[in-house]
């Protein structure tokens, strides 16, 4: 963590901070949305783990381009991505690639998250700008 450019480590806390966990401030959910394209399912966007990885500005916009694929009822409802949602690679071929995020910047209707990423969703509001240099931190 930097704070006016002194390195600091997690140990060494600012006054008036305090440590949580990620589960103390929101929900990490998986996917089940595959790539694939079913008759009896319904069409949606799918945020895939390029559209994280290699996003330079680390934000998900509707102008964006995502593949179009279908997925159940229940895919749609558990799967969908809001405003505010951070979008994070869990995995990868080295340790260094692992934990690349993106924040969701506005709504995006009829859009899911790939089984190839996870979602933390936050239990309160915060800003934007701060979850994107948030997650860009050691």
């Amino acid at each position: 963590m930097t704070q006016t450019g002194v390195t600091m480590t997690v140990e060494e806390i600012p006054k008036g901070w305090r440590k949580v966990t990620i589960g103390e401030i929101g929900d990490v959910s998986t996917s089940s949305v595959d790539k694939k394209l079913q008759p009896d399912e319904n069409k949606i966007q799918l945020i895939n783990y390029m559209d994280v990885y290699k996003n330079l500005h680390k934000t998900i916009y509707a102008s964006q381009r995502y593949m179009v694929v279908t997925a159940k009822n229940s895919q749609i409802e558990s799967s969908c991505v809001k405003k505010g949602d951070v979008l994070i690679t869990p995995t990868s071929e080295t340790t260094d690639d692992i934990g690349k995020a993106a924040v969701v910047m506005e709504e995006i209707p009829n859009t899911l998250f790939s089984y190839h990423l996870v979602r933390l969703r936050f239990k309160q509001q915060v800003n934007l700008n701060f979850k994107r240099f948030l997650f860009q931190t050691s």
